[in-house]
């Protein structure tokens, strides 16, 4: 239940940042619980909420990093 819980709270974090970098937040917001679903079936409790968000993170610095170019 608490993984529940800050799966929802990545995916609000996420899109928060992606709202302060002028990208849309829907999006990554979608992108972030998606990616939280399919770490669901790593079968180690926890480190799959830091896999996510190093998932996450990674691509969205790549996207932004191909944006500018």
């Amino acid at each position: 239940m608490l993984e529940i819980l800050l799966a929802f709270l990545l995916v609000a974090v996420m899109a928060k940042v992606a709202d302060s970098d002028n990208m849309s937040a829907i999006i990554w917001g979608c992108v972030t619980f998606l990616v939280c679903l399919g770490c669901l079936f790593i079968p180690i409790p926890f480190l799959r909420l830091g896999i996510a968000i190093i998932i996450v993170f990674a691509a969205m610095t790549g996207y932004k990093m191909i944006a500018k170019v």
